[in-house]
């Protein structure tokens, strides 16, 4: 059953291309557009006709090539997956920052002219910074979604379902699993929610011991890495996948887990003792849009440590932010390309990492962290960030 008329897709790279094929069966109509490197690249004419081939009679959408943001007008939703994604298993969120905050800056602000009452999703990372520069492009706050927790709690659940299959010998259906969730931050901040999760009525405390616990903590956060490291490239199909998640879920009024702005009674509804704050606070919270297009944060059990982790998140946000506005300021506009990278080697210098040109190698750059030997920094495309 279709449960939008049309959805927008910016981007045609890997995220791109798995979140239409994904959104297809939900939409009547589907719009994809992408930057043309030149008058004759064709890539998102090539993509359409592809998909065509492929969905037209599965899901009976029709999918259609757009030449300009204009062909975004009428949007029920409009994802943005443009961007550069991890190329390096040593790249950090704030390094994709850098190099994708003026583009997001851009996009957002010419849907905005064409329409400026459409959802946005934003897939786009570092998340956690990028609904922020939706927010400053003029999209009211209610309107601002980016994708993280679905994800992240996807990766949460099959963490905890191979550590139970380990301990029961069998396989354990993610399904099966209830109050489990990940909060907060897309990226090493985010925190994994289960300490009232449970499977078959049992708290999956009680069945899984605390190293255990653990180590799937760990290797929920790590996820994105470690896929990034195997494949060469960072993942798409998990996030086409939740993004379709999201918008079926967000569609039918079930609770979802996405970035959202939420105020100081939305978050004492989680239990946090959090009496003000200058501005709403950005980060991942399961909730539902009820049918009177209201946002309902969904009542979640969370431990002492989960509390304390939350609210430190959320004490951040002033300090996100500024941040967007300091690196827009730093990306935007006519700089210069050795501008630009002066800016990026010393915004990476606040981060503790030490960039400097390769000796010999014209136009070659080498990066390591503060405290680490500098025979085993790690060569750069430097260029890739400006």
């Amino acid at each position: 059953m279709k449960i939008m008329n049309k959805i927008s897709i910016i981007g045609i790279g890997g995220v791109g291309t798995y979140t239409a094929c994904f959104c297809a069966a939900l939409a009547e109509k589907m719009v994809i557009y992408n930057r043309r490197r030149s008058d004759d690249d064709e890539r998102a004419d090539g993509l359409v006709r592809d998909m065509r081939d492929a969905l037209s009679h599965i899901t009976g959408c029709n999918t259609i090539n757009a030449s300009s943001f204009e062909d975004f007008a009428g949007s029920d939703v409009v994802i943005t997956t443009i961007g550069l994604g991890r190329e390096y298993a040593f790249e950090t969120r704030d390094m994709l920052f850098f190099k994708n905050a003026s583009l997001i800056k851009s996009t957002m602000d010419n849907i905005y002219k064409i329409s400026p009452e459409t959802k946005i999703i934003i897939a786009t990372n570092p998340v956690d910074y990028m609904g922020i520069i939706a927010k400053i492009s003029g999209f009211p706050e209610e309107n601002i979604f980016c994708l993280g927790g679905e994800l992240d709690t996807a990766r949460l659940s099959r963490y905890i379902c191979d550590a139970l299959g380990a301990k029961t010998g069998r396989y354990i259906n993610p399904k099966k699993l209830e109050d489990i969730y990940v909060l907060g931050s897309h990226g090493p901040d985010m925190i994994p929610v289960f300490s009232h999760g449970k499977y078959e009525g049992k708290y999956i405390k009680d069945i899984l011991d605390t190293d255990t616990m653990k180590e799937v903590v760990k290797n929920t956060i790590s996820e994105g890495a470690i896929i990034t490291k195997k494949k060469g490239k960072s993942a798409v199909i998990g996030p086409g996948a939740s993004i379709a998640r999201m918008i079926e879920k967000g569609t039918k009024g079930q609770y979802l887990l996405a970035h959202i702005y939420v105020n100081s009674d939305d978050l004492k509804r989680l239990g946090l003792d959090i009496n003000s704050y200058d501005s709403n606070a950005f980060l991942g919270m399961p909730f539902r849009i009820s049918s009177k297009k209201e946002r309902q944060i969904m009542p979640v059990n969370l431990s002492d440590g989960e509390k304390a982790a939350l609210i430190k998140f959320i004490d951040g946000q002033k300090a996100r932010n500024e941040e967007v506005e300091f690196i827009l300021t730093k990306t935007e506009g006519g700089l210069s390309a050795k501008e630009k990278v002066n800016n990026f080697i010393s915004f990476m210098a606040q981060k503790g990492a030490i960039i400097k040109p390769i000796l010999g190698e014209d136009g070659g750059y080498e990066i390591y962290m503060e405290g680490e030997d500098p025979k085993n920094a790690v060569s750069m495309n430097i260029w890739r960030y400006i």
